[in-house]
């Protein structure tokens, strides 16, 4: 079993979302009308989250919870337990409740049949009687997280043993969740992303990435987001929205500035020096996955290779290229129309592919230059 799970959260929706963990419940309590699921492991993550890190940690260590107050265990109702425990497979514990104002105890109480298990008793109470004096118990297992508890509620009653085999299998939400305030199953996994083991990474820490998708649905990957958003360049929509706006911006100083080509917007990047330039075309475009520097913003060195339709002629190395107003400079020459490239600057590894792919089969710059 894995030390610790980790699950990296995307939002690629335009607008703030907030995202839930809940903690699937064993067999022994799917369906059962009296469990409801209960988490306080909750993140507000802003829109179009792509260039940031965000994530629930989850170490394996399983808990029962007790607890007793003046609110009946009822959907929508917030229960905070009072006496938490961790425990470990192969475990039985026992529960005992008490009179109005006094909290419940929680003591182990020996081992169950099976080592893949974990139970709890409840010992005899007078559970309506106290429930008719508005006191009322409660009773919790879910497994502690970076953030707190993820798991399910019920109210005990007297008398009765619970043997639960636990999965790790996760629901990643959305949707009008409170802390500690219990939810419908239903509600849960009928909008929500299930992450199962087969989902994670392998090592100590394994590591998935969900992403909630601009269009609302979901998606789950192994590994970083990185590497997740690597594989599916559709999930880079808002960028290429951005980079739209760019190119409308790019147009607007064309028209103020009249300049009519990449190659006179080159020279105000040189400082208005003559350079010997050329038009091309851009056939296609790869980025090198680990270039950049920084995930966030900075001065971030990103390369990769251009292809391009005419053939290079007297380029060299050190040439500036522009595409749709940004900068790049030739590294070096591997063909007659094939070059490395370097670019140097604030955009994202995300955004430069973003912008380069839009840029397919359109006209760049390339110029010579002695800076």
């Amino acid at each position: 079993m894995a030390d610790e799970y980790k699950i990296y959260l995307v939002n690629n929706r335009s607008v703030e979302k907030d995202f839930f963990l809940f903690l699937a419940p064993p067999e022994q309590l799917e369906g059962d009308n009296r469990v409801y699921a209960n988490s306080n492991t909750q993140m507000t993550i802003r829109g179009n989250s792509g260039d940031s890190t965000n994530s629930f940690t989850i170490p394996v260590q399983y808990s029962f919870e007790v607890g007793a107050s003046n609110k009946a265990v009822a959907l929508n109702t917030r229960i905070d337990s009072s006496t938490p425990r961790n425990i470990e497979l192969g475990e039985q514990w026992q529960a005992t409740y008490y009179a109005p104002n006094r909290g419940p105890d929680l003591v182990k109480s020996g081992s169950t049949n099976e080592k893949n298990s974990v139970g709890i008793s409840t010992l005899s109470y007078e559970k309506d009687k106290y429930e008719a004096d508005g006191w009322y118990g409660s009773q919790s297992f879910g497994i502690k997280t970076s953030s707190g508890f993820a798991g399910m509620t019920w109210s005990p009653e007297p008398n009765e043993t619970r043997t639960l085999v636990p999965k790790l299998e996760f629901y990643i939400a959305t949707g009008n969740f409170g802390e500690n305030v219990l939810a419908d199953w239903t509600n849960v996994s009928s909008n929500s992303q299930k992450v199962t083991t087969k989902d994670f990474s392998s090592g100590s820490t394994r590591e998935a990435t969900v992403i909630l998708k601009n269009d609302g649905s979901w998606s789950v990957h192994p590994g970083k987001p990185d590497l997740a958003l690597a594989a599916k360049n559709n999930q880079l929509f808002y960028l290429y929205q951005s980079h739209l706006a760019m190119c409308r911006a790019h147009e607007e100083f064309i028209k103020i500035t009249g300049t009519s080509s990449d190659h006179n917007l080159l020279k105000t990047f040189n400082g208005g020096t003559e350079e010997e330039c050329f038009d091309n075309i851009l056939e296609s475009a790869t980025v090198n996955i680990d270039s950049e520097n920084s995930a966030l913003k900075g001065d971030n060195k990103i390369t990769g290779t251009m292809i391009v339709k005419n053939i290079l002629g007297g380029v060299g190395i050190g040439a500036i290229v522009l595409v749709a107003g940004t900068k790049f400079r030739i590294s070096n020459i591997l063909g007659k129309t094939k070059f490395s490239f370097t670019y140097s600057g604030p955009k994202s590894i995300a955004a430069i592919s973003a912008l380069l792919a839009a840029a397919t089969a359109s006209r760049i710059s390339i110029c010579s230059s002695n800076k």
